[in-house]
């Protein structure tokens, strides 16, 4: 299994603390980051896997 090395540590944060939460905005709240940055590290990490996630 060849990982992307664009994949960044905070994007997987992010995808996790969203997965946990259930919510962008608790998920945002949760890491004390704006629901836009949470919003945007998704689509950076959805345009690595080429995937909806």
């Amino acid at each position: 299994m060849n990982l992307d090395t664009r994949i960044k540590y905070r994007h997987l944060l992010c995808f996790l603390e969203i997965a946990r939460q259930g919510s962008l905005a608790r998920a945002a709240d949760s890491l004390a980051i704006s629901q836009p940055a949470i919003s945007k590290t998704l689509k950076e990490l959805e345009a690595l896997l080429e995937t909806r996630l």
